[in-house]
């Protein structure tokens, strides 16, 4: 198995369909990928706008679904080399980056 990587993941519009403040319906695939990678020894850190209420109602869908979090907004092993508030990560999934319309999960199986 190649090293682990830590995989930053937006939330609205990349796991669940844009429905905020309710969370929408599973985009496609990306619950069972993120299973998939965090089963491969790859850590999942939640990146999202939400917060307060709304980010416990994220975490709590995605504990629900088998995905545990290894950081949340926050990449945990930074604190002892950065004090820069973006969560450090390998790679960045979103529906809102350049040149990408929307995740498509299926590359990743």
């Amino acid at each position: 198995m190649e090293k682990s990587k830590y995989i930053c993941v937006d939330f609205d519009g990349t796991i669940v369909t844009h429905d905020f403040p309710e969370i929408g319906k599973d985009v496609p695939y990306a619950i069972e990928t993120l299973k998939a990678l965090q089963d491969n020894g790859h850590k999942i850190i939640l990146f999202t706008m939400r917060a307060d209420e709304y980010l416990d109602e994220a975490v709590d869908y995605l504990k629900k679904r088998g995905n545990e979090l290894y950081g949340i907004n926050t990449n945990p092993t930074q604190k002892s080399w950065t004090n820069s508030p973006k969560a450090y990560g390998h790679i960045y999934i979103d529906d809102d980056c350049l040149c990408i319309n929307r995740v498509d999960y299926t590359c990743f199986t």
